[in-house]
């Protein structure tokens, strides 16, 4: 069964981003409409960003109640994802908040690539997210569904191994321990931040 796709996002997505590079004199708009101007620009379907809360993480909490986020897209032209657009509801229609360039956008391509040949994901139903827990600094794609599934992707400073897949088990494992380390050094130091 084909992965999934966040229903609810805005849907004038596609054309939020074509706005966006239309509106920049940066060099990063120019380049990227030189690059994509053989082929056209390819956004790509919509996956919500979710992000799980540090202490929830450092007690082994279930990832599924991590808070929702905006949606992330990838953007490049026929053959390469190139960059990711951050997009926001912004009364229905879409309205792009963030704009990368970089290795993320080819690596969560591979990412759902590699999903595909899954054969939990040929067999079952799953949805595409991305997992991003910058305080662990830890960001996975994210096939939800019976037993998820989280293939981590950069940035991934955690001992998982970016483009593996990994069940929630694993994760919860590493995030915690992760987490946990990462409250205790804080508590430690003084200030607002800490003990």
């Amino acid at each position: 069964m084909p992965i999934r796709f966040a229903q609810d996002s805005p849907k004038n997505a596609g054309a939020a981003v074509e706005e966006f590079l239309a509106e920049r004199d940066t060099s990063m708009a120019t380049s990227l409409e030189q690059r994509f101007a053989a082929g056209g620009t390819v956004v790509s379907n919509a996956i919500r960003v979710w992000y799980p809360d540090l202490e929830a993480l450092a007690g082994g909490a279930p990832l599924a109640e991590s808070r929702p986020g905006n949606w992330r897209h990838l953007v490049g032209d026929a053959q390469t994802m190139r960059a990711e657009a951050e997009l926001a509801a912004d009364g229905g229609a879409a309205r792009v908040v963030a704009f990368h360039e970089g290795p993320r956008a080819g690596a969560m391509a591979a990412g759902l690539t590699r999903a595909l040949d899954l054969d939990a994901v040929q067999k079952g139903d799953y949805e595409a997210r991305l997992l991003e827990a910058p305080g662990v600094h830890f960001t996975a794609l994210w096939l939800h569904g019976d037993d998820d599934i989280f293939i981590p992707i950069e940035p991934n400073l955690t001992e998982l191994k970016n483009g593996k897949p990994h069940s929630e088990d694993e994760v919860r494992e590493v995030l915690a321990k992760r987490a946990a380390e990462v409250l205790e050094t804080q508590q430690a130091m003084p200030g607002p931040s800490g003990g």
